[in-house]
């Protein structure tokens, strides 16, 4: 069957070639051959419509399995991975917080280094040695560290961090931003009153196309 609508079809493309449209007679062949050709499309849709509806169940029934089994497993997976994430953000934010203490305190050393510079700077007598002790004491400034590495290790095991979105205003969020209601356009379109009015930024036009009829 197949084999006969291949030829068919090949045959019937083949004589129909070239393709040109300069008179009636050329526009009567022209509007035949659409009707040959959705008779032809009938033909094949009446053969194959039934293969890729029996592979369509087949398939759909296929994942509907494939789910029942992988659902379970799926589950328990983003339960380890929720609990993963609680405890890195414990470690993070104890990490966090050392790492803040550990600088608020090289930052205390530091203050009380100057402090004690500017204090010996004070009571010196020598310009020479007042003024070197002013400016070591300017020069200290605190050491800070930052974070020494992750916050949990683990050999397989990566936090991948993605930044997303949410809108909290629409009348905020700037144009390039947004995109336009195509439906709603396809819809005001097909309204008369709403090509006469017009929306500002658009253009209403027609595309035509042939219409044949069996």
């Amino acid at each position: 069957m197949t084999t006969d609508i291949e030829t068919e079809i090949s045959t019937f493309v083949e004589e129909n070639n070239p393709i040109a449209v300069n008179n009636n007679d050329d526009l009567s062949r022209a509007t035949a051959c659409i009707k040959g050709i959705k008779n032809m499309q009938a033909k094949v849709k009446e053969s194959f419509d039934p293969i890729v509806e029996a592979a369509h169940k087949s398939h759909k029934e296929a994942i509907n399995q494939r789910e029942k089994y992988l659902m379970p497993l799926q589950l328990l997976e983003k339960k380890f991975k929720d609990a993963i994430l609680v405890f890195s953000k414990k470690m993070e934010a104890e990490q966090a917080q050392r790492i803040k203490e550990a600088n608020e305190r090289m930052a205390k050393e530091a203050e009380e280094k100057k402090q004690k510079l500017l204090a010996e700077a004070k009571e010196t007598t020598d310009a020479w040695d007042k003024e070197e002790l002013q400016e070591k004491a300017q020069a200290i400034v605190p050491v800070t560290c930052d974070a020494p590495g992750k916050a949990i290790e683990q050999e397989g095991l990566s936090i991948r961090k993605t930044w997303k979105w949410e809108v909290e205003d629409e009348n905020l969020v700037p144009r390039g931003f947004l995109t336009i209601n195509e439906s709603a356009l396809n819809s005001a379109c097909k309204q008369e009153a709403w090509r006469i009015a017009g929306i500002p930024g658009v253009r209403f036009f027609q595309v035509e196309s042939p219409i044949v009829r069996g």
